[in-house]
């Protein structure tokens, strides 16, 4: 019959037995409520943080992003580089012009935007005025000293306008404009360039247009941005973002219409996007965004490049889509853009139509990624890195905090008999550049580091709080796993010692037997511990 001792021990053993498994049980239940507390967090920070953006973010008075929408923070440069041609006189002969491009000119951009106008549909409508001012410390040299020169643009824009009159027309008109204003290359200062001169021929044209039709607008001077400071691109309508956040900043119409009328195709017409200033929050690498310009009269589609840090803020990079470059051949929907004489190949875009008839088209500046008119000229250095156009936006918020605007400006010159510096280029269509153009803007370190500071900061200790909890609640899994594991092996190598240790007592007592009867047999035969014994 087991002795209290044994039975006190077997007792004990199942009490710690019992205390182990109920305290791994609950860090178990407790590392689990630790995983689950932490994916829990990022659901619920991000459901907080979604509708917290749904109060703040849509445009409206005294909102957190009316402030920067109205008139945007960031600082923008707006650079400008032309092309000088060093060999008028052999282009007018049939050879390839050489260029040498003269610049930057540096100009400090101030957009804001004025009769902001709300509506009850959460519409709002207002234009939005651009303003430059010269930044000499930042340019090249003298902006009125410099000479360059370039494309006589109102013989050459007047050449295109009349190669369907009659030749007679032509030449009349052809020797008028070569007596007064200077024939196919005119030599300038680069300021009369940008900002316009007046043209002799021009001013003629004007006085017989004054006289015989005085309501009719007719404009004498010439300049690549005549008219452009301090003036504004129509009025724009814009979702407000209220009760839908996608739409946030989304083009409604402009000037009063949903839909452009310049191009013969219908898609090509579409208003699509927001101004570029803003987008709508909750930006991935997948989002489809779009832009729609004034200045070229489309709807461009950006397309996600690669991930970007600016000032310490985490952004995507985004580019425009290619495919709005490539030529009617491989991408049908271009044949909006053609020519009555056929279609631009790849690289550059016919915006003729927006320009109200001016023979303009747009490429990468040094037509990068345009091989057949790189191939023309003699003087430029395509480059993607250096001359591509990139937007850079924080994600949470869709702000852009960073932009690059690259652009070149070209002039389509063709041979027209009657104006004799056309009739001998080299090419029936010689694609001629005549400037390209650098507007960027970048969020200043001050900005950033409030950016940073109110929104980034909150989501940041967010998320590591949820992985530390996330981690802790894995490593007492662990742990737990870990003890019971060993316990159970202890278990086991107990179980497999016990008979062994059964023969090891079994022997211990039948030697201890053997040693009493080998002593009481060595008393009996000792005479005096016998006696002692008697005794």
């Amino acid at each position: 019959m087991p002795s209290q001792a044994v039975i006190g021990r077997k007792f004990n053993t199942r009490r710690r037995r019992c205390i182990r498994r109920c305290v791994g049980c609950f860090c178990g239940v407790l590392a689990l409520l630790c995983i689950a507390v932490g994916v829990g967090i990022t659901f619920a920070f991000d459901y907080v943080f979604q509708e917290q953006l749904k109060v703040m973010m849509p445009l409206a008075n005294g909102s957190m992003s009316y402030r920067g929408w109205s008139e945007p923070p960031n600082k923008i440069t707006f650079q400008i580089w032309l092309w000088n041609v060093t060999n008028p006189k052999e282009v007018i002969m049939g050879q390839r012009p050489v260029l040498q491009q003269v610049g930057p000119f540096a100009f400090a951009e101030r957009r804001y935007k004025a009769n902001i106008t709300f509506y009850p549909n959460d519409t709002v409508s207002f234009f939005e005025y651009q303003q430059f001012f010269y930044l000499p410390e930042k340019s090249c040299g003298n902006i009125s000293e410099l000479m360059i020169t370039s494309v006589n643009m109102p013989y050459a824009v007047t050449s295109i306008q009349m190669k369907a009159v009659s030749p007679f027309l032509r030449n009349i008109a052809g020797r008028m404009f070569a007596q007064n204003s200077g024939g196919l290359f005119i030599t300038r200062p680069a300021s009369e360039i940008l900002h316009g001169y007046k043209d002799g021929a021009l001013s003629i044209v004007e006085g017989m247009v004054r006289r015989f039709l005085p309501h009719m607008p007719f404009q004498s001077t010439s300049g690549l941005f005549i008219g452009t400071n301090n003036t504004h691109k129509g009025q724009f309508l814009v979702h407000t973002g209220r009760g839908n956040l996608s739409s946030f900043n989304r083009v409604q119409r402009w000037n009063g219409e949903p839909e452009l009328s310049v191009w013969p195709e219908k898609s090509a017409n579409k208003i699509v996007g927001t101004d570029g200033s803003m987008f709508g929050p909750g930006v991935t690498s997948s989002s489809k965004l779009d832009i729609f310009s004034t200045d070229i009269c489309l709807s461009l589609h950006l397309v996600y490049e690669k991930p970007a840090d600016i000032e310490g803020i985490p952004a995507l990079g985004f580019r425009p889509s290619p495919e709005i470059m490539l030529n009617a051949t491989l991408r049908p929907e271009n044949k909006a853009f053609c020519l009555e004489s056929g279609c631009l190949d790849s690289g550059v875009l016919n915006i003729s139509l927006c320009k109200g008839g001016v023979p303009l088209a747009i490429s990468s500046p040094h037509f990068t990624n345009a091989p057949t008119y790189a191939k023309a000229v003699i003087g430029v250095s395509p480059s993607e890195e250096e001359f591509g156009t990139a937007i850079c936006i924080e994600p949470n918020t869709g702000f852009v905090i960073n932009a690059q605007r690259r652009m070149q400006m070209n002039i389509m010159l063709e041979r027209i008999s009657g104006f004799t510096d056309t009739e001998k280029l080299i090419d029936p269509m010689l694609m001629m550049p005549l400037m390209w153009l650098n507007e960027s803007g970048r969020i200043d370190p001050v900005s950033a580091e409030l950016f940073k500071a109110h929104l980034l900061a909150p989501i940041q200790i967010v998320a590591l709080a949820q992985w530390v909890i996330i981690a802790v609640g894995i490593v007492w899994i662990s742990a737990v796993a870990l003890t019971c594991s060993l316990l159970a092996r202890r278990r086991r190598r107990r179980r497999q010692n016990r008979p062994s240790r059964q023969i090891v007592l079994n022997r211990m007592s039948d030697d201890s037997d053997v040693t009493a009867d080998a002593g009481l047999i060595r008393k009996l035969q000792d005479p005096n511990l016998r006696e002692s014994n008697i005794v």
